[in-house]
């Protein structure tokens, strides 16, 4: 509203906003998840310039008192944010094509295990926790090929849609 990120916090109750909380370190925040036992908020921002500017960050957030606990770099454009909490594991993805892995070792530090190529422009996915996978949506998109003897300047093909499933690793 006023150029400033931040999260508001709303009592159900009195259906009014009860306190603001900056978000510094992650100045377009798009998405969200939640690790409620250790009253964790996580933050997917992007970093300007469109949906695929590497990186993006993971910005958490304590509950308790609206203060950031860490900032990390992540996969640009954020799309997509789940919290396992059997295995403390936060998935990431990004428009920038990629699937982002962190763990939380404890409620105060955060790191990253690696990232996953999903497929250009892929964003959208869904972890599902009975299954231990990530499915990713890789949308119909165009490939610009590099001239060669075969191509000329300009050639294009055409890249299907699809979804790939990873399937988690302890």
């Amino acid at each position: 509203m006023n150029g400033e990120s931040v999260v508001k916090v709303i009592d159900t109750t009195k259906r009014a906003v009860i306190a603001e909380w900056p978000i510094t370190g992650g100045p377009q925040p798009h998405t969200a998840g939640l690790d409620s036992a250790h009253h964790r908020l996580f933050m997917g921002s992007r970093l300007g310039g469109g949906h695929v500017v590497d990186p993006g960050k993971l910005v958490i957030i304590n509950t308790d008192t609206g203060k950031v606990v860490q900032a990390l770099d992540a996969v640009g454009g954020a799309d997509e944010i789940f919290y396992d909490a059997p295995t403390s594991r936060i998935y990431f993805s990004g428009s920038s094509g990629t699937l982002a892995v962190f763990h939380e070792d404890d409620p105060d530090h955060f790191r990253m295990l690696g990232k996953v190529p999903t497929g250009s422009i892929a964003k959208s996915g869904v972890w599902i926790p009975e299954l231990k996978r990530y499915y990713s949506a890789v949308p119909k998109h165009l490939v610009q090929l590099m001239p060669t003897t075969q191509y000329g300047v300009g050639d294009w093909l055409t890249e299907e849609s699809h979804l790939m499933v990873f399937e988690e690793v302890p």
